[in-house]
């Protein structure tokens, strides 16, 4: 009994031992290479137009992941965000701190004069607060940090 287990259930050969199946699997493969060299140019084409679809789709995949990892990853929320800039009467620091508070982001500026038409003009700017504050002074900045201090928790930042 274990030898007949090669044997259909119905007590035929197994058709790959059969010399029929090798004959007639023989001609299909002929045929189906045939076949192909006569529809070669149309498949290349249809696999071409895949591949191209792959690359592109493969560059906008890594482009956006660039993006996200070292582009999209430094915008940063600026709700209940405060930025402290010194420099604010005259130049970057201006431009700066008018930037941000376009953005949202309320902005603590140190100014070494306040009094100035810059840092006063930039006082009336909704969100943004002027202070006095030389770099190069210990004092100024002692002075400067007790103003920020009571400033954020006055506004809960």
């Amino acid at each position: 009994m274990v030898l007949d287990s090669w044997r259909r259930p119905s007590g035929g050969k197994m058709s790959w031992f059969n010399l029929n199946y090798y004959l007639l699997s023989s001609f299909l493969t002929f045929q189906v290479l045939n076949w192909s060299r006569a529809i070669w140019p149309l498949l290349w084409d249809v696999l071409s137009y895949f591949l191209v679809l792959a690359a592109c789709y493969w560059a906008c995949f890594v482009t956006y992941r660039y993006l996200k990892r070292y582009h999209l990853a430094f915008n940063v929320a600026s709700y209940k965000k405060a930025v402290l800039i010194t420099g604010c009467d005259t130049g970057f620091g201006n431009m700066l701190a008018r930037k941000l508070v376009s953005h949202g982001f309320q902005v603590l500026a140190g100014c070494l004069d306040p009094a100035s038409s810059n840092a006063t003009k930039l006082a009336e700017v909704h969100n943004v607060n002027v202070f006095p504050l030389d770099v190069t002074s210990e004092k100024s900045l002692h002075e400067a940090l007790r103003v920020v201090s009571l400033q954020l928790e006055s506004t809960g930042n």
